[in-house]
C-alpha cells in the first residue's frame, strides 16, 4: 500500500474555514493532511496529541494571516516546537513552508524560509509542487488524488467538458469567493454573477467549476430558470435527486423540503443558469439568502441593480493563446499554431465560435485553414457556424447556430436607440473603443440618450465596457442592415464630424484627437465605398487629413487617391471635387518628398477650378498657394513668388485686404522674399501679415503665434538677435496660454527658441529647450515622428557646439533613422540629416566618412531642389571635405555653390563670404601641395 505524505497544517482557530479547505484539497489530491479539529477526539489530550502529530509529520505547513501572525498563545508555541524539530532535519530538507492565507507580514524568524501564498492565483499549485519534491526526499509516492467526484445527491444535467481550456483565473476566483465566504457578514448573499454575450462560455465555465470543486460543499443543485416561473419545479427535481428517505406527493411539500435541507445542511452550491430576468432577481435571490448557500448565476445580464449585492464575474474571450490550445484539442497536430492562431482571431476568440469551427474542421479531414478562411469571410452565414452536425454530441446542450444565439440577445432589446446605437457600432472596428461622438452624430441623439442606450448594449453583452464590438456582433449587427440604413447614417455623421473638425482640431485640439477616429474610419470608408454609399469618397479624404497630421503619410496617400478614384469615377475627371482630391494627394507627395509629382497634381487642380471657376476664384488662389510652396522647395524661386502673388491678388480682389487668408499668403511671400537675400522685403510682409492676424483674431490666437514666429525668423537674420528672441517668446506665450505646455506648436515655438538662444551663445539653455521641445514632441507623437526627428536633430547641433561629438553623431543618426523610415531614403529631411551627420564626423575627425555622406546628400537635394541655398551650403560642405582630404577636385565644388549663391544672396550674405574664404583657401592649397602633408590627390 502506498504511503502518503503527512502535513501537519499548524493555524490560528480565526483562519479555521480557509485552513479546512486546503485540508480538503490536499485529501483531494492525495496527501495525508492533519487538522485538529479532525483529529483529535473528545477526551484526548490537545498538547500530547498535537506533539504527536507534529512529529510524526513528514512537513509542517504554517498557515500565516494578519491575525495569526499578531496572536499570542498555541500558534506560536507549534512554530517553536517544529523549528526545534526542522533543527534535526538534514541541510537542505523541506520541513517548515510558512504559507500567507492572505497579504500579511511574515514573522522574523521565518523569513530565511521560502514562503507560499495560498491566496494568490497559482498559490495552490505551488504549495502543492513543494509538498511533492518533499515526497521525494523521502522516497515516498504521492498517492493518486481521489476523483473530483460531485456530493452525493447533486445533480448537474451536463457532463464534464474534457476540451474545457483555460479560465484558470476565472475558475480560481469563484472558488475563493464561493468557499471561503467572510463568516463575519453572513447576512450577505454570498454569489457570484457570469455575465458576458451570447457564446462567451458562462454556462460551461459552471459546469467545470461544479465539477472541479464540488467536492467542497455539501451538494451542487443546478436550476435553469430562463423561465422564473418554472423556478419550483426545477428545484424539486433537484431534491429529488437528493433520494431522500421520504419524497412528498405535492411539489410545494418538495421544494419545501428541499429547501430546508439545503438551508440546514451546508454549504451547498446552487446554480441558476440561464437568469436573465432582472425584474424578478429580488423575489428570486430572496428564496435563496441562507449562510449556507452559495451561488452562482449565469446571465448575459451586467446590469445587476447594486442594491441585490451580487458579486461580478464578467467573462471575456479567450486570449488567442487559449483559442489556439482549444482548436488543437480538436483538430490534434493537423495544423501549425500559426494556422490556428489564424482561425482563432478570424473568429474574435469567441469560445462558441470556436468550438463550431473545431467540430466543422474536426469533420472535413482534407479542409486546409486558407480554404476555410476565404469561406467564412461572412462567417454567420457559413455552414460551421449554422448547426452543423446537431446530432452529435454537445456538452451544455446549447445552441449550435450562432445567429440564434445572437438573437436571443438582440431580442431582448426593447429600446429603439439601443437597436440604432448597435447597428451602428456593427460598421464600427471591432475591439477598439468607439468614439460617442459617432453615435450622437450619426444618429443625431444628445448624450444622455446616447448614455442609456450604451448602457443597455454593454448590459445586455452586445457591447463592451469600453465601448467597442466582437468582430462577430459587428457581423451581426451588419447582417441585421440588410438594406444599409444606418451604413448611411454613420457615413453622413462621419462628413459631419469631418466638418467640425477641420473647423476646431486644428489648431485647438491636439493631434491626439484623431486617433480614436483613424481605426473606425478606415473600415467604414471601405464599407461604403464597397456599398456604394455616397460621400465615401468624403470618408477617405477625412481619413487622409488625418493620417497626415499624424505624419502617416504613405497612409494618407493610400486614403487620398482612394477618394479621388471614387470621385473620379462618380463626377468625370474635371469636377471640384476631383481638384479638391488631387490637391489634397498633392500636399502628402510634397510631404513625402515627390515634390515633381506633387507640382503636377497641383497644376492638374488648378487647370480644373480655372477651367469651372474663372481665374479668380478663391480655390484657385489656394491651390496657386500650394503650388507656390512646392516651387520654392523645387528651388524656383522666381516662379514661387509669381504664384504668390497672383494668389494674394485673388484673395485680395475676393477678401479684401484685411482677411486671414490673405495674411497666409503675405506669409508665404515673406518666406520667398527671405529665400530670395530681400529680408526688409520678408519683415515687410511678416509684419503686415501679423498686423492682419491681431485685427482679426486678437493678440492671443495661434496664428498670430504663428506670424510672430516667422517674424522672428527674420529679425534673426537681420542680426536682430534679441528682437527674435521676443518674438520667439511671445509666441511661446500664446501657444501655451491656448495649448497648454504639452501641445506640438508649444515645441515649434520652444525650438525656434532653442535656435536664438544658441545663436546668443547661450548653449546650456538652447540644450534645455530643445531637450523640452523633445520631451513634448515624443509624449505626443511617440518615438519615431518626423517632428521627433527635427528635434533630435536640433539638440545634435548644439551638442556638437557644446563640443560633446559622440552625442552629437548620436542625435544625427538617430534622425536619419527616423526620417528614413518614414520618408524612404531619397527624401530631402533624409538629405538634410545625411548632412549634419556629416559635419560631426568632419570635425570628429572621419573625413572620408563625411565625404560619403555629403555625396549621398547631393543628389537628393540637386534632384529636389535644383540650385537653391541648399544645394550651395551642401556643395560647400562637400568641397571643403575635399579638400581636405587632399583632394584638389574639390575646389571644383566649391566653386559651383558659389555660382549658385552670388544667384540668389546679396553679396554681404554669411553663406556667401563663407564660400568666398574656402575658395582662396583651396587656391592656397592647390598651389602649394605640401601644405596636404603628402595627401594631395591630383
Amino acid at each position: 500500500m502506498t504511503e502518503k505524505l503527512k502535513v501537519f497544517l499548524c493555524h490560528a482557530s480565526e483562519n479555521k474555514p480557509v485552513v479546512k479547505e486546503l485540508f480538503e484539497r490536499l485529501k483531494i489530491d492525495g496527501f495525508n493532511p492533519w487538522l485538529d479539529s479532525e483529529h483529535i477526539l473528545p477526551g484526548m489530550d490537545w498538547d500530547l496529541e498535537i506533539q504527536k502529530a507534529m512529529n510524526a509529520s513528514d512537513i509542517v505547513i504554517i498557515c500565516l494571516s494578519s491575525i495569526s501572525v499578531l496572536k499570542e498563545g498555541y500558534v506560536q508555541k507549534e512554530i517553536k516546537y517544529a523549528q526545534e524539530i526542522q533543527k534535526e532535519k538534514p541541510e537542505g530538507t523541506i520541513f517548515l513552508i510558512p504559507v500567507q492565507l492572505e497579504a500579511c507580514d511574515i514573522p522574523t524568524r521565518l523569513q530565511e524560509i521560502q514562503w507560499g501564498k495560498y491566496y494568490e492565483l497559482k498559490g495552490y499549485n505551488r504549495i502543492n509542487e513543494s509538498l511533492r519534491v518533499r515526497a521525494n526526499q523521502l522516497g515516498k509516492t504521492v498517492a493518486k488524488g481521489l476523483s473530483h467526484t460531485l456530493p452525493v445527491g447533486s445533480y448537474i444535467p451536463f457532463p464534464r467538458n474534457a476540451l474545457f481550456t483555460g479560465r484558470d483565473q476565472d475558475l480560481e476566483m469563484l472558488r475563493a469567493f464561493l468557499t471561503t465566504p467572510d463568516e463575519t457578514n453572513m447576512t450577505t448573499l454570498v454569489s457570484q454573477t457570469i455575465s458576458g454575450m451570447g457564446g462567451i462560455g458562462k454556462t460551461q465555465l459552471a459546469v467545470e467549476f461544479a465539477y472541479q470543486y464540488g467536492y467542497l460543499f455539501k451538494g451542487v443543485h443546478w436550476l435553469d430558470i430562463r423561465d422564473t416561473n418554472l423556478l419550483d419545479s426545477q428545484i424539486a427535481l433537484c431534491g429529488e435527486k437528493m433520494n431522500f428517505r421520504y419524497w412528498p406527493k405535492g411539489e410545494a411539500e418538495q421544494v419545501s423540503l428541499t429547501f430546508k435541507t439545503w438551508q440546514t445542511d451546508g454549504p451547498r452550491l446552487i446554480i441558476l443558469d440561464n437568469f436573465e430576468s432582472i425584474s424578478d432577481a429580488s423575489i428570486v435571490l430572496a428564496r435563496f439568502q441562507n449562510p449556507n448557500l452559495r451561488l452562482i448565476i449565469t446571465s448575459r445580464h451586467s446590469d445587476w441593480p447594486t442594491t441585490l449585492g451580487l458579486q461580478r464575474l464578467p467573462l471575456d474571450v479567450f486570449t488567442v493563446e487559449e483559442g489556439k490550445n482549444f482548436l488543437k484539442k480538436y483538430t490534434k497536430e493537423r495544423f501549425t499554431d500559426l494556422e490556428l492562431y489564424k482561425i482563432s482571431e478570424r473568429l474574435g476568440e469567441l469560445p462558441l465560435a470556436l468550438e463550431l469551427a473545431g467540430r466543422y474542421l474536426e469533420q472535413h479531414p482534407r479542409l486546409l485553414v486558407d480554404e476555410y478562411l476565404n469561406n467564412i469571410t461572412d462567417a454567420l452565414d457559413h455552414p460551421s457556424m449554422r448547426g452543423f452536425r446537431i446530432d452529435l454530441p454537445n456538452p451544455t446542450g446549447h445552441d449550435l447556430d450562432l445567429l440564434a444565439t445572437f438573437a436571443l440577445s438582440w431580442q431582448q432589446i426593447q429600446d429603439e436607440t439601443a437597436k440604432k446605437v448597435f447597428l451602428v457600432a456593427g460598421y464600427c472596428a471591432p475591439n477598439i473603443a468607439i468614439p460617442f461622438e459617432l453615435f450622437e452624430k450619426s444618429l443625431n441623439i444628445d448624450p444622455i440618450l446616447s448614455d442609456a442606450a450604451i448602457s443597455l448594449l454593454t448590459g445586455l453583452g452586445l457591447i463592451k465596457e469600453n465601448v467597442s464590438i466582437h468582430p462577430l456582433l459587428a457581423d451581426y449587427a451588419q447582417h441585421l442592415d440588410q438594406d444599409n440604413t444606418y451604413l448611411v447614417l454613420l457615413v453622413n455623421g462621419l462628413k459631419s464630424i469631418n466638418e467640425k473638425h477641420n473647423q476646431t482640431i486644428r489648431p485647438l485640439e491636439t493631434y491626439k484627437s484623431f486617433l480614436p477616429f483613424i481605426s473606425h474610419i478606415k473600415l467604414i470608408a471601405e464599407n461604403a465605398e464597397s456599398a456604394n454609399v455616397q460621400n465615401s469618397a468624403t470618408l477617405w479624404s477625412f481619413l487622409g487629413f488625418c493620417l497626415r497630421e499624424l505624419a502617416d503619410y504613405p497612409g494618407a496617400k493610400d486614403a487620398y487617391e482612394r477618394a479621388l478614384k471614387i470621385n473620379e469615377a462618380v463626377f468625370g475627371f474635371e469636377h471640384p471635387d476631383v481638384a479638391k482630391a488631387v490637391n489634397n494627394l498633392g500636399m502628402v507627395l510634397h510631404d513625402l518628398g515627390d515634390l515633381q509629382e506633387a507640382k503636377s497634381a497641383y497644376e492638374r487642380a488648378l487647370k480644373i477650378y480655372e477651367a469651372i471657376f474663372a481665374s479668380e476664384h478663391p480655390e484657385v488662389a489656394k491651390t496657386v498657394n500650394n503650388l507656390g510652396i512646392v516651387l520654392r522647395d523645387l528651388g524656383d524661386l522666381q516662379g514661387a513668388k509669381s504664384a504668390y502673388e497672383r494668389a494674394l491678388k485673388i484673395a485680395e480682389s475676393v477678401f479684401g485686404s484685411e482677411h486671414p487668408d490673405v495674411a497666409r499668403v503675405v506669409n508665404n511671400l515673406g518666406v520667398i522674399l527671405r529665400d530670395l537675400g530681400d529680408l526688409q522685403g520678408a519683415k515687410s510682409a511678416y509684419e503686415r501679415a501679423l498686423k492682419i492676424d491681431e485685427s482679426v483674431f486678437g493678440s492671443e490666437h495661434p496664428e498670430v503665434a504663428k506670424t510672430g514666429n516667422n517674424l522672428g525668423v527674420i529679425l534673426r537674420d537681420l542680426g536682430d538677435l534679441q528682437g527674435a528672441k521676443s518674438a520667439y517668446e511671445r509666441a511661446l506665450k500664446i501657444n501655451e496660454a491656448v495649448f497648454g505646455s504639452e501641445h506640438p506648436e508649444v515645441a515649434k515655438a520652444v525650438n525656434n527658441l532653442g535656435a536664438i538662444l544658441l545663436d546668443l551663445g547661450d548653449l546650456q539653455g538652447a540644450k534645455s529647450a530643445y531637450e523640452r521641445a523633445l520631451k513634448i514632441d515624443e509624449s505626443v507623437f511617440g518615438s519615431e515622428h518626423p517632428d521627433v526627428a527635427r528635434t533630435v536633430n536640433n539638440l545634435g547641433s548644439v551638442l556638437h557646439d557644446l563640443g560633446d561629438l559622440q552625442g552629437a553623431k548620436s542625435a544625427h543618426e538617430r534622425a536619419l533613422k527616423i526620417n528614413e523610415a518614414v520618408f524612404g531614403s531619397e527624401h530631402p529631411e533624409v538629405a538634410r540629416a545625411v548632412n549634419n551627420l556629416g559635419i560631426v564626423l568632419r570635425d570628429l575627425g572621419d573625413l572620408q566618412g563625411a565625404r560619403v555622406a555629403f555625396k549621398r546628400a547631393l543628389p537628393i537635394f540637386q534632384k529636389t531642389y535644383g540650385s537653391t541655398y541648399e544645394t550651395g551650403e551642401l556643395l560647400n560642405n562637400l568641397g571643403l571635405a575635399m579638400i581636405e582630404l587632399g583632394n584638389t577636385s574639390g575646389i571644383n565644388y566649391l566653386r559651383q555653390a558659389q555660382i549658385i549663391i552670388q544667384k540668389l544672396l546679396p553679396h554681404n550674405h554669411p553663406l556667401r563670404k563663407k564660400i568666398e574664404k574656402n575658395i582662396q583657401i583651396a587656391n592656397v592649397l592647390v598651389r602649394n601641395p605640401k601644405m596636404f602633408s603628402g595627401k594631395v590627390k591630383r
